[in-house]
């Protein structure tokens, strides 16, 4: 696992240092390599590209026009000898074997002959830049469990041919799955349709950016075949597609999203030969790892030197990081609630004799797989595909989690004791953190701190690593808040601040071990503006066709401008603010009432604790205008020097200028993101499921909610500003950047931890479960058969050793990729001593006394969908076809 320097040097002799398996050419590769060098000059890829968990429809509906579109695929493959495409997406193979079973024997055919492949390993084809590692760690275990145990199939690559930008990890995290290379289509900020992605451990994967998934949509969609003169065309502007050495190019094709085969039926054979007789080079109709395996060996032979990108990918469609709160929050507490249920049924299943929940466990994984589907997690759908009468959609398979993880927690967490309450700390660091926890009627925790806020208890959680504390009860009732004037200043053991006692704006927050000023201007006002994009703008962000796109002016759903070319709608700068203030043995708070679009439309409350470093802003807008962007701003008293961002597994690194000059504007963060400034103080953002940050010189916009009532002429549903939404992040400051990469991380996971607490006593949790040294942040703990894995990240960003120690001793411990093949053995333990490198994502195996059940693989939805919507999983008609219309439903 440490070294994976050797795994693939036999095939790229520029890479120094490579992560997961080896490479496996087909019998025939070098003849294709040949073929391809003198000849091929165009290797035509069709895929059928669709957002296949819903995106204008429900999944009922979309999953039969996902299937109906590969079956058309299917039959050209029958009737034309040059016509092979490849196949995306676990649901939409059960959706053809559940729906035309007859077809599914057919596509197996079709693959096993190689007419087909299955070019994704990935369950979905999911957006990586919204979630946590884990939850795309996950999808890749899952997705090549599924076609190794249903099809014998092992997928080669990472298909993410409809994301909108990579991230730094992204290839650590294809490499660890074992895969061969990853697959993109915008953002290609290398000028190469091949490079090398670097990720900031040392791991190198091979990256194929060609351009659009869907190039040639002529040769797909004109009912008539092409002309000489349009085929000429054809080759004259495909000469023009990047190009590496004298590799061959790829053509992703297709008619657009939801592809079928081309409409002319004597397609792909007729133009082929049409091509040949006006062209001097050659095309083959093929599948990807057919292109992939000419390319590996031309790249080999003639030592064509692949440039390799480090860092700085670019974003595009920034309202994906804007809109939708509500199931970007859901996800975010879903998979941390997923997180905390294993480590507990983890550690219940070794300590005692509960029976793992092995099965539960991967169809709650499930259930997230198909919420990390684009659009899904996005939240750039219709409202049918997050909450529909009829069809199974995203709330439900959110509940279901929710509830699976709530029952296993029940049992995991052992009530012994009706006067206590435990905290369980799922972090794998000690914790002294805030908790607001619910406490039974006339009761109060004995001989902690603790106020009241709401319905709630605030406290100082103190809990062991991975562990419970037990807190008692006793009658009484937990101390009020004191109200009274805001001061001039509000002090705590780390920062002066002051509040505006008109307005209700920060305009002040002094560290107080340096005495280091970091506001320089009112901040946490409130905003809203609206794009000036006009229809050809939205055209060229919209994954769609340009014909295609709604005939609706200003729509931000899609395409959001950077904060100079918005329009202002309104602002809570200059208005009267309703401030009360209370201070307690907690914390102090500050409830604000200001106006928006509308009189005390913002309701927040800022918790400022005394002896913890967060403040956390709780904000309630409502009924926002449609069409805009809403979000607060933060203005320093020095200019941003660098900034940094959470992403999957890790953090990256910019400056705003790299950020400025690629007029990117809002950028997708994973629970965090700082700002160094000049004056040597550092400021920061943890967020709950609010991606989206705007940079400036000297000010960091904190962006909320982009509002829109109509998603593509429909109800959006979620996406709405109507009504109230609820919407949390916090802030920190520190007065070293040393101090700030040490703790900003932890501070981050531990603001959006599922801390799980129930009355009773938690007897087998009180010790820690395990330790590990300060460098790492664990990401999963979970039971595979006869083993315990612990995956953990290193979070510093700088190479060390990295310990583990068990507080029980189990059994031999190895090293693995995140599939579990890796055999280094480090011992019988109880402590491992691991060298990692900057941002190393490793994951250990310990073999176990006992064993628990392994899973199978889901072939059909029924045991996870709600009894009232199972029937409308039988639904089929064979003549939805093409892009899914909303009258089918």
């Amino acid at each position: 696992m440490n070294d994976y320097k050797n795994s693939r040097r036999k095939f790229l002799k520029q890479t120094s240092l490579l992560t997961g398996g080896t490479l496996l050419f087909s019998k025939n590769s070098f003849a294709i390599f040949k073929e391809g060098r003198n000849i091929i000059e165009f290797y035509v890829v069709p895929n059928m590209h669709p957002a296949s968990c819903g995106w204008l429809v429900n999944f009922c509906v979309e999953r039969v026009y996902c299937a109906n579109n590969y079956l058309a695929q299917m039959k050209r493959v029958e009737e034309d000898i040059n016509y092979k495409f490849v196949f995306s997406e676990v649901n939409n193979m059960i959706a053809i074997k559940n729906l035309v079973p007859q077809r599914y024997e057919t596509l197996k055919q079709q693959i096993k002959g190689g007419k087909a492949e299955i070019v994704n390993a990935f369950f979905c084809e999911l957006t990586p830049n919204l979630s946590g590692a884990e939850a795309i760690i996950r999808s890749g275990v899952n997705g090549l469990k599924w076609y190794k145990e249903v099809l014998g199939q092992q997928p080669r690559f990472n298909w993410m041919i409809d994301i909108a930008g990579l991230h730094e990890q992204s290839a650590q995290i294809t490499a660890g799955l074992g895969l061969e290379a990853q697959v993109h289509c915008r953002m290609n900020i290398s000028s190469s349709p091949v490079y090398d992605a670097q990720s900031p451990d040392g791991t190198i994967m091979r990256t194929i950016s060609p351009g659009h998934y869907f190039n040639w949509a002529e040769v797909f969609t004109s009912t008539t075949p092409l002309t000489a003169e349009q085929i000429k065309t054809l080759n004259e502007k495909s000469s023009h597609f990047k190009k590496l050495g004298n590799l061959p190019r790829l053509v992703l094709s297709g008619g657009g999203d939801y592809s079928k085969a081309p409409f002319v039926q004597s397609y792909p054979t007729k133009f082929i030969e049409d091509w040949k007789k006006i062209n001097a080079t050659n095309i083959k109709f093929t599948t990807f790892s057919e292109y992939f395996d000419s390319i590996q060996e031309q790249i080999k032979n003639e030592n064509i030197q692949v440039p390799v990108v480090k860092k700085s990918w670019g974003y595009s469609w920034d309202g994906f990081w804007v809109e939708n709160y509500k199931v970007k929050k859901m996800f975010r507490e879903a998979e941390h609630n997923l997180y905390t249920t294993e480590l507990l049924a983890s550690i219940a299943s070794i300590k005692s004799n509960y029976v793992y929940p092995s099965q539960n466990l991967y169809h709650a994984w499930v259930q997230l797989h198909l919420n990390s589907d684009r659009n899904s997690l996005w939240g750039a759908a219709t409202g049918a595909v997050f909450e529909d009468a009829k069809s199974w959609d995203v709330l439900d398979r959110y509940n279901w989690i929710k509830n699976c993880c709530n029952k296993i927690g029940k049992k995991t967490m052992n009530p012994k004791n009706e006067n206590s309450i435990s905290v369980f700390n799922p972090l794998n660091w000690k914790l002294n953190i805030p908790l607001a926890i619910s406490l039974p009627h006339g009761k109060k925790i004995k001989g902690i701190s603790a106020q009241q806020a709401g319905d709630k208890t605030i406290l100082l959680a103190n809990a062991p690593a991975i562990a419970s504390q037990q807190l008692h009860f006793e009658n009484g009732n937990t101390s009020k808040a004191v109200h009274s004037a805001i001061p001039p200043i509000i002090e705590t053991d780390f920062y002066k601040i002051k509040i505006d006692s008109t307005s209700g704006a920060l305009t002040s927050l002094v560290i107080k071990s340096s005495g280091k000023e970091l506001i320089g201007a009112a901040s946490n006002i409130y905003f809203g503006e609206t794009t000036k994009a006009d229809k050809s703008a939205v055209a060229q962000g919209a994954h769609i066709l340009p014909e295609d796109v709604p005939k609706n002016d200003g729509n931000i759903y899609h395409a959001i401008d950077i904060r100079q070319n918005r329009l202002s709608i309104a602002s809570s700068k200059g208005k009267k603010a309703s401030i009360l203030y209370s201070k307690g043995p907690v914390a102090h708070m500050v409830q604000i009432k200001t106006s928006l679009y509308a009189e005390n439309d913002v309701m927040q409350t800022i918790t400022i604790y005394h002896q913890y470093p967060r403040i956390d802003f709780d904000i309630q807008l409502s009924d926002l205008a449609d069409k805009t962007i809403n979000f607060t701003d933060f203005n320093f008293a020095a200019e941003i020097i660098n900034t940094k961002r959470g992403i999957p597994g890790g953090f990256a690194t910019e400056t705003p200028d790299e950020l400025i000059a690629r007029e990117e504007g809002i950028h997708p963060v994973i629970e965090w993101s700082s700002y160094d400034l000049s004056n040597g103080t550092s400021f920061a953002i943890l967020d709950r499921a609010l991606p989206g940050r705007e940079v400036g010189k000297q000010m960091v916009s904190m962006m909320l909610y982009a509002a829109s009532n109509i998603y593509m002429q429909i109800d959006g549903g979620w996406l709405t500003g109507k009504g109230k939404h609820n919407i949390s992040f916090a802030v920190c400051a520190f007065d070293t950047v040393d101090k700030l990469n040490k703790e900003l991380p932890k501070l981050a996971r531990a603001y959006n931890a599922q801390f799980l607490t129930q009355t009773g006593a938690a007897s087998t949790l009180q010790q820690s479960f395990f330790t590990t040294s300060e460098n790492v942040i664990v990401q999963s703990v979970q039971r595979i058969v006869d083993e315990l894995e612990i995956r953990f990240v290193e979070c510093y960003g700088k190479a060390a050793t990295a310990t583990i120690t068990l507080n029980k001793k189990l059994g031999t411990a190895r090293l693995t990729n995140f599939i579990g093949d890796g055999n280094e053995i480090l011992g019988d333990g109880p402590s491992f001593n691991i060298a990692v490198r900057p941002q190393q994502i490793v994951t250990l195996r310990i073999k176990t006394k006992t064993t628990v059940a392994a899973t199978t693989s889901i072939t059909e939805w029924t045991v996870l969908v709600p009894d009232n919507k199972k029937e409308m999983l039988k639904f089929y008609d064979p003549s939805m076809t093409g892009r899914p219309r909303l009258e089918a439903q």
